[in-house]
């Protein structure tokens, strides 16, 4: 038998009920994104006694159990395309990067950002690596380090290319401010810039041929005094995180720079003049 579909329903979305000598079964024809227990109260309205009665245990029926088991699946084969789907665009990304003179090794879309707007051409590649700070490293050192670690990491992905990699900290009282990893670790931090001046440091790494050239880019960046009404403000807004330092200067946080000396794209994450100057003597 054929149970229709009642009105407002699509026949696509409708439930096909069918016969056979082994047992009664329901085939569903439609995916369903979400099950909850609004799809099997509709079900139940739609369909009624006809094809969903209640067992006499109380369990939900036999075709409301193949309904969950049928989405399970459909959810877990979606899940399974979409890693499919990051691995192909992944590999597709490092194809690109072998056939560009220039790679990004960064994940950072204000480093794309600026790159870009200074008319250069180039792939982008993320580097994954351990950030942490050794005992007793200077900024200067630990911010060139990991440049060096980033396009190391990256070149094996795009072996002929020129690595470009660079990481920016935040520093204050001697202290490296790395990114906020909660909303009380970003108030902290804020707290010690606010009303004062830090410096920002960025180091840049050039990697071809096995050949690495690198150098570190400082500027001073002056807070003006935040309320800690402002600090709330800024916090909740979002933008603190994933950022050194706890702050965007191109962002919220411009309304609390109140001076920089030296360059402002440093400040932002690629310091493009000193970027301008390794290429050129690459």
């Amino acid at each position: 038998m054929t149970l229709d579909a009642p009105h407002g329903v699509r026949p696509e979305h409708a439930l096909h009920a069918r016969d056979d000598d082994v047992s009664r079964s329901v085939d569903l024809v439609c995916p369903c994104p979400i099950w909850n227990r609004h799809h099997e109260g509709a079900v139940r309205q739609r369909d009624g006694a006809r094809a969903m009665h209640r067992r006499t245990n109380g369990e939900a029926p036999r075709e409301v159990d193949l309904f969950r088991r049928q989405w399970c699946a459909r959810e877990k084969r979606r899940q399974h395309g979409v890693r499919e789907r990051r691995q192909r665009v992944h590999a597709i990304e490092c194809i690109i990067a072998i056939h560009m003179d220039l790679v990004l090794a960064s994940a950072s879309p204000r480093r794309a950002e600026l790159l870009k707007s200074a008319g250069f051409q180039f792939a982008v590649l993320s580097a994954a690596i351990d950030e942490t700070a050794r005992p007793a490293e200077s900024p200067e050192d630990y911010v060139r380090r990991l440049a060096r670690e980033k396009a190391q990491t990256t070149a094996t992905k795009a072996p002929g290319a020129t690595i470009l990699a660079a990481d920016t900290t935040v520093v204050v009282d001697d202290e490296i401010l790395g990114k906020p990893i909660d909303p009380r670790d970003a108030r902290r931090m804020l707290r010690l810039l606010q009303g004062r001046r830090h410096r920002v440091y960025t180091g840049v790494a050039l990697w071809r041929l096995g050949a690495v050239r690198d150098a570190v880019e400082a500027t001073a960046v002056d807070f003006s005094p935040m309320t800690a009404e402002e600090i709330e403000w800024y916090v909740a807004s979002g933008e603190p995180f994933g950022k050194a330092g706890a702050y965007a200067i191109q962002g919220l946080a411009s309304r609390f720079v109140s001076r920089i000396e030296g360059s402002y794209s440093n400040v932002v994450g690629l310091p493009i003049a000193l970027v301008h100057r390794l290429l050129s003597h690459e």
